[in-house]
């Protein structure tokens, strides 16, 4: 069974998030092997976080924007001893 956090000051290496965050910094970079990314910086109530999406970048790059509010799904991991969320399904909050 998994266990679900959502603030940001309750985050621990290895387990699974879901949430929701804005959207503070949202960049398309580029790793050393050449594949995009998209580096972003969450915030909650509690905190902020970086986080990564590594797989269908491109396809996320359009769905939302620096400021936006984001539901967020993703795994705790730990780079550089800092932990950071490797996310897995990200969509932006509707008004609606």
């Amino acid at each position: 069974m998994s266990i679900y956090k959502s603030q940001i000051k309750d985050f621990k290496e290895g387990i699974n998030v879901k949430g929701f965050y804005l959207c503070k910094k949202l960049a398309n970079k580029i790793t050393r092997l050449g594949d995009p990314y998209l580096d972003l910086v969450l915030e909650d109530e509690s905190g902020g976080i970086r986080a990564k999406i590594w797989n269908f970048s491109d396809v996320y790059k359009d769905m939302f924007a620096k400021g936006d509010p984001v539901a967020v799904k993703g795994v705790i991991i730990k780079y550089n001893n800092y932990l950071e969320i490797d996310i897995l399904y990200i969509n932006k909050i509707k008004n609606n």
